[in-house]
């Protein structure tokens, strides 16, 4: 990023000033001093008594142009050009500055440069140089951007030859602009010159030139990479605008010190800023700043693995830089798009936006920072198939010239990679032992480039049945995943966001092969640790990102929980020792590219792996499935197919007398509900067994060791109050509203009258009941709620659910005080659960966003981090009125003592045999303990109304 425009022109000159400079001035000094609302009524109203004087036709102009009511201010600048031989060629020239400065800060630059261009001419020819300095300073440095530093530096000399009499608070503002050039041309005297312009202006108490100043060391120090010191500085920079309300150096004070804390990996801050920025740019017009702070947001959000909000944020700044041709920032939003739609499976479109990148770098004239779109490109095309793609691509990186030796290792690993997939196996090899990283991971060096050369090697080793040499790669890959999951307890989460920006899912189509590869070999307990050394790396870097998006570096810390996400990996032996006799668990991988699914199913007497079909095999069904089972009709086909691909298999494998499997997992098989699918002999899976969920092995047991409530209370919430229609919080300007800013603003939901008879019935099992509907059941009654003693929640309610942003997901409630009612993801995992059973019965409150191994990010995982033992959630949209019977039959089971798993399958059951719709009772699942018991008490009325009323129906209208 270049030097702000400073477009308020040449300072309070030694000389005597033309009348029109001064006025300018004059206005602009009253606005930075107290809103300059006294003098702009005085000149309102000399223009109405007198609306052909040019003083105040200027003056009205200048501060409606400061002011951002650019149209009122062209209308009266285009008169005094229209009369320029009129009222003397230095109002017109003045007028043609004042047109071409806030044009300057939006897509009309060549507009600006024109206007500019023809002030100076004018100015010219009627003899001001101090006018035609006002046109100079603005040409300067609006071409600064346009044509490169060294015509800014010429221009900004022209500048400083047509001041007659220079001024201290002049010597002020040449110095910042000056020394910001020369150090770009590469003078490292520059900063001090830089800093001694900063100094002086704030002497003198000229705030703006002083932010500006402030601002051109903060870019200062990021080019030497002292990203410290640049949010130092940029930070006393928005200081200084802020003092005087100047929107046009907030927009981009803020959008830099943003840019500056995502590089520092201050996550929530950066985004208040970066959003900040953006509101404050639509106010001014600034189009540049807007642009780059969607880009800082969409570079945040990607860290975050919040890849919609990322894909949106970088397909807005592509399009505001392609409006200015600003190609350095297309290029830049192209990348970060494509690194979206690459981190969602989206490949195809990854691959033609990276080109889109690489093609936007090089009509920049920066070709070698195209080097990692285009090895992104490569790895895509790989993962397609597009071998001879691929290796086109890698050519062209080739060809940019001299790269550093990162680069060139990465390019190599690429090539190791087409060789490998085309069977050059011995190819394959040599490349990867060419590079320095493959001798850094030997040497223990367990940073990411490393890593990445140990999976490749590890493929190649295990397709060359060398064991020694995979287990050591492997080994390698595992020490890594463990250093990295315990860094927030030895480090501290300050140096553990920084994880964040490793892109450690980089490597997450190479696990699948991995364990297919270990498990095709028969070593299923080296392939189950794998996998648990994944999963245990994915939850951790889930906590993370939750406790990057809070601003309380307490609640942070807190919501990290590092001594429990640090707990010992679970090995195989003891997972069978804690199984019970009619008890399996199996862990999925879900095969991506050319890889299997691979199956690891544990008893207590066995460990067994099945190779199944993968992701583009099952994806198709997996959507089906889901599609029509909202709408109330059960996909058949789809259901059969993905249970005998998935289930089928497992059930084989195991005696007749295991009735209970724990299933955890992996990318979109999370989406699926087990027991809802149908089996080769045409049953449902809850007619076979009891199937629950769990992020992983050592997830599970950790949850089982958690002591249950120490009470009998049952909290129940249903129909919560939602308004009609939500106000935006900016009720000003909703266009002033930063895009994903405030995601649920103006949003209407529909009430759910029967919510609220589900929680009065749910409420009637408990020992102890409190029952929070309509006004009662608000964010703030369950973030106050004291946990110690709960040992059900029930919430029927709305949730929102975003598959692919956690931005968009929340669960939503009442609004009261200062909640809106949005109970997002990183607000519930701040609650502090004593072990209760949670049941949300909300619309897909078990979905959320797949990220690799992760599971869904959406409610379920936030609640078990809380606290809870188990969750009952949904995986699609659910009827207001058709579920409670379904719920009632539940609640009904549990009463008689039954574990959550075996009564919600009784539950099931019940509804399989009266005939309800799939959509209603298949949508249900547990994710986490399903063993754990509640304690609960039968009504003391029967609940025959609801259970007749749980015959085939028509779905609900309303749906949660």
């Amino acid at each position: 990023m270049i030097l702000a425009l400073m477009l308020t022109g040449a300072l309070m000159q030694g000389a005597a000033l033309p009348e029109p400079v001064r006025i300018v001035r004059e206005i602009q000094v009253a606005i930075d001093r107290d809103g300059g609302q006294s003098l702009e009524r005085a000149w309102q109203l000399t223009l109405a008594s007198r609306p052909r004087q040019p003083q105040a036709m200027l003056a009205v102009a200048s501060y409606a142009r400061a002011r951002y009511r650019y149209e009122r201010a062209d209308s009266l600048y285009r008169l005094l050009d229209a009369r320029g031989t009129e009222v003397g060629l230095v109002w017109r020239a003045m007028a043609q500055v004042g047109m071409a400065q806030w044009r300057a800060l939006g897509s009309e630059s060549a507009r600006a440069d024109s206007l500019f261009g023809e002030a100076r001419a004018t100015a010219q020819r009627a003899d001001s140089p101090l006018v035609e300095a006002e046109a100079v300073l603005g040409l300067a440095q609006l071409r600064q951007r346009s044509h490169g530093v060294k015509a800014g530096r010429a221009l900004l000399d022209a500048w400083w030859a047509l001041l007659e009499r220079p001024s201290a608070q002049d010597s002020a503002q040449r110095l910042c602009v000056i020394g910001a050039i020369d150090e770009q041309l590469g003078d490292t005297t520059g900063r001090h010159r830089i800093e001694a312009g900063a100094e002086n202006a704030e002497r003198l108490r000229l705030w703006r030139v002083a932010g500006n100043c402030r601002l051109s060391l903060a870019q200062s120090a990021e080019r030497r990479g002292y990203f410290v010191g640049a949010g130092i500085q940029a930070r006393m920079a928005l200081a200084h605008f802020a003092r005087i309300r100047y929107d046009v150096g907030t927009a981009l004070a803020s959008q830099w010190y943003g840019y500056v804390l995502v590089q520092t990996n201050v996550f929530a801050n950066a985004r208040v800023l970066l959003e900040q920025a953006i509101i404050a740019a639509r106010v001014t017009r600034f189009e540049s700043v807007e642009a780059w702070a969607h880009s800082g947001l969409a570079e945040l959000h990607l860290a975050l693995g919040d890849v919609g909000q990322a894909r949106q944020h970088a397909s807005l700044a592509a399009i505001s830089h392609a409006a200015r041709n600003d190609r350095w920032g297309v290029a830049n939003s192209r990348r970060f798009e494509a690194d979206a739609l690459q981190a969602s499976g989206d490949l195809p479109s990854a691959i033609g936006r990276y080109a889109e990148a690489y093609d936007a770098y090089v009509a920049a004239g920066l070709p070698l920072n195209a080097l990692p779109a285009l090895s992104a490109r490569a790895s895509a095309q790989m993962r397609l198939g597009q071998l001879d793609s691929a290796e086109r691509t890698m050519a062209t990186a080739a060809s940019l010239g001299r790269t550093n030796e990162g680069a060139r290792n990465e390019q190599t690993v690429l090539r190791a990679g087409v060789a490998m997939r085309r069977g050059q196996l011995g190819v394959a090899d040599s490349l990867l032992r060419t590079t320095t990283t493959s001798r850094e991971w030997r040497r223990a060096d367990l940073r990411l480039a490393a890593i990445t050369v140990a999976a490749r090697e590890a493929q190649v080793a295990l397709r060359r049945d060398r064991a020694a040499m995979a287990d050591s790669a492997l080994g390698a890959i595992t020490n890594a995943l463990d250093q990295w999951r315990r860094y927030p307890m030895n480090k501290g989460i300050t140096a553990s966001m920084a994880q964040l920006r490793n892109n450690w899912g980089g490597l997450a189509d190479v696990y699948p092969d991995l364990v297919a590869q270990l498990a095709g070999r028969g070593r299923n307990a080296v392939a189950f640790d794998f996998i648990e050394h994944i999963r245990a790396r994915d939850i951790v870097e889930r906590s993370l990102r939750a406790a990057a998006q809070l601003r309380d570096t307490s609640a942070a810390a807190r919501a990290l929980r590092p001594e429990r996400d640090a707990a010992p990996i679970v090995t195989l032996t003891e997972l069978q020792r804690v199984l019970a006799a009619d008890e399996a668990y199996v862990s999925f991988m879900l095969g991506l590219d050319e890889s299997a699914t691979t199956a690891i199913v544990v008893t207590r007497d066995s460990v067994v792996s099945r190779a199944l079909p993968g992701r583009r095999a099952l994806l198709p069904d997996i959507q089906v499935f889901a599609q029509l089972a909202v709408a109330g009709t059960e996909a058949i086909a789809p259901s059969k197919r993905l249970g005998t691909a998935l289930l089928a298999p497992i059930f084989s494998a195991v005696p007749a007398s295991v009735t209970r499997f724990t299933v955890s997992p992996d990318g979109e098989l999370n989406r699926i509900p087990f027991d809802a699918l149908r089996l080769p002999d045409g049953r449902f899976a809850v007619e076979r067994a009891t199937i629950s969920t769990a992020p992983s092995a050592t997830a599970w047991l950790a949850l089982r060791t958690i002591a249950s409530a120490s009470g009998d209370r049952l909290i129940a919430f249903g129909n919560p109050r939602y308004p009609v229609s939500r106000p935006t919080r900016n009720a000003r300007n909703v266009s002033l509203r930063a895009p994903a800013a405030v995601p649920f603003d103006g949003i209407t939901l529909a009430r759910l009258p029967f919510s609220g008879d589900e929680a009065r019935r749910v409420a009637r099992y408990g020992v102890h009941s409190t029952l929070l509907l309509a006004g009662e059941a608000s964010e703030d009654a369950l973030q106050g709620m004291d946990w110690r003693r709960v040992a059900v929640l029930h919430v029927a309610a709305h949730a929102l659910v975003d598959p692919e942003s956690q931005t968009g997901t929340a669960l939503a409630l009442t609004p009261s005080g200062t909640s809106d009612g949005f109970m997002s993801p990183g607000e519930v995992a701040q609650l502090d659960l004593h072990g209760p059973l949670v049941v949300l019965s909300a619309c897909r409150s078990s979905g959320g966003q797949v990220l690799g191994g992760e599971g869904l990010r959406g409610l379920t995982a936030p609640f078990l981090e809380a606290g809870a033992r188990a969750v009952v959630a949904t995986h699609w949209s659910i009827g207001d009125r058709s579920v409670v019977p379904f719920i009632d039959r539940f609640y009904a089971a549990m009463a008689t003592g039954l574990r959550v798993d075996d009564a919600l399958r009784q539950a099931k059951l019940a509804a399989i045999r009266d005939g309800v719709s799939i959509a209603d009772w298949g949508s249900y699942s547990i994710i986490g303990d399903g063993s754990m018991r509640v304690p609960l008490s039968q009504p003391l009325l029967s609940p025959i109304a609801w259970l007749r009323s749980a015959r085939p129906s028509l779905r609900d209208a309303t749906a949660r």
